[in-house]
């Protein structure tokens, strides 16, 4: 179960991709929790989780990890990709547990549950 993640990893705006966030996800035991907003968390299941998100996850998975131990990231070095500059664009795995996807600002909405 996903009780420890840290739900104040909030969506960061991405530096070079207009309209695109970094944004936080913590999986462990096949549940995958998206931060969306500050202390506002999505779980999802092997079976629920978004086809974006997992098209996102196959392509890190693509590259050579560089993961980092938990005590060596923060609220602030989680943001910054040590794992392949290729993937700069689409999320890097930070920690065993952590990910960082960059995603559509209105695709992260939809996830909170706004409607436009």
């Amino acid at each position: 179960m996903l009780h420890d993640i840290n739900s104040e990893l909030t969506p960061v705006a991405h530096r070079t991709l207009s309209g695109s966030s970094r944004v936080a996800m913590w999986v462990r035991d096949n549940e995958y929790a998206v931060v969306v907003a500050k202390n506002h968390v999505r779980i999802f299941d092997e079976d629920t989780l978004p086809d974006q998100i997992k098209a996102l996850i196959s392509m890190i998975h693509a590259f050579p990890p560089n993961i980092l131990e938990e005590w060596e990231s923060d609220n602030t070095t989680v943001y910054i990709n040590h794992q392949d500059l290729r993937l700069d664009d689409i999320g890097w795995q930070v920690t065993k547990n952590l990910y960082i996807l960059v995603l559509d600002n209105q695709f992260v909405k939809s996830l909170y549950g706004h409607k436009e």
